[in-house]
C-alpha cells in the first residue's frame, strides 16, 4: 500500500500498576483508539506489559530489542522513556515538568529518574509533543536550542466523556486525580472545612476520588457535580 507506515507505540501505560489509570494511562487509551478510528492507512505496533515480557527493563531493554528486531519508521514515545534504540524518528509527549519544578513533592529517586528521561528524550526526540504552550515555555527556559521542534497540540476529550446531558447539580464537589503531594489534596480538604462553617452551605459534600473507579461511575460524578475543585501545586494545561 503506497504511503504506509510501520509505526510503534509505548502502551506501558495501558497496563497501568494496580489498575490505578490516571492522566497518562487515560491518554494513552484515548490516542490508540483515535488512531484505530481515524488512520487507516499506517499499521501500529503496540508495546505493553502484556505482550513483551518480563517487565524488568521492559522499556531500555525489551522494546530495544524488539525495535532491532523489526524495523519500523516512527516510535511515539507517549511517555517521556525512550528504549535504547529506536529505528525509526522518535516522536515524544511531554505531559509536563511538575518533577523539575516542585522536586520537594517527589522522592529523589524519582526526581533523578524523571530528569534524566527528559534530558535523553530532548536529545533524541525528532518532534515533542505538549499539551498547552505552558508546557512549551517551560521546555524552552530548560533547553532554548529545542523551540523548533516543540508542537503544543491541546489534548481532546476522552471519548467516553464527550456525550451527555447536564444534570441537575447536587450538592458535593469532586477532586479527580492521583493522591499524590503536587496534587495538594490536603488544602482541599482544609479549605472546604472553612467552607462547610458558613450554614448556607452546611448540605455540602466533597468527594475525593483517588482511588480506582469506574469510568462509567466517573461520568456521573462530574455531570451531577457542582464544581470540579483543583489545588494542584502544578499542572501542565494552563492552570498554576
Amino acid at each position: 500500500m503506497e504511503g504506509l507506515m510501520k509505526i510503534s507505540l509505548d502502551g506501558g501505560a495501558l497496563n497501568p500498576k494496580d489498575n490505578q489509570g490516571f492522566g497518562t494511562s487515560t491518554f494513552s487509551e484515548n490516542l490508540v483508539k483515535a488512531l484505530n478510528l481515524y488512520d487507516k492507512k499506517n499499521k501500529y505496533f503496540i508495546y505493553t506489559f502484556q505482550n513483551l515480557k518480563p517487565k524488568i527493563f521492559w522499556m531500555k531493554g525489551r522494546v530495544s530489542i524488539e525495535e532491532f528486531k523489526y524495523k519500523k519508521d516512527v516510535f511515539l514515545a507517549l511517555n517521556q522513556a525512550l528504549p535504547i534504540y529506536a529505528s525509526g524518528k522518535i516522536i515524544s509527549f511531554c505531559h509536563g515538568l511538575s518533577y523539575h519544578f516542585f522536586p520537594q513533592y517527589y522522592s529523589r529517586n524519582d526526581v533523578i529518574r524523571l530528569n534524566r528521561q527528559l534530558k535523553e528524550m530532548v536529545k533524541r526526540s525528532d518532534k515533542i509533543i505538549v499539551s498547552s504552550k505552558k508546557v512549551k515555555d517551560e521546555l524552552t527556559s530548560i533547553y532554548q536550542h529545542i523551540e523548533g521542534r516543540i508542537i503544543v497540540l491541546p489534548f481532546g476529550i476522552p471519548f467516553d466523556m464527550n456525550k451527555g446531558k447536564i444534570k441537575k447539580k447536587d450538592k458535593y464537589f469532586i477532586f479527580v486525580g492521583m493522591d499524590h503531594p503536587i496534587k495538594n489534596i490536603n488544602f482541599i480538604i482544609k479549605a472546604f472545612s472553612e467552607f462547610k462553617k458558613n450554614k448556607k452551605y452546611k448540605e455540602y459534600k466533597l468527594k475525593i476520588l483517588t482511588n480506582n473507579i469506574s469510568r462509567k461511575r466517573l461520568k456521573n460524578y462530574y455531570q451531577n457535580a457542582t464544581a470540579l475543585l483543583t489545588a494542584s501545586h502544578y499542572e501542565s494545561f494552563n492552570f498554576p
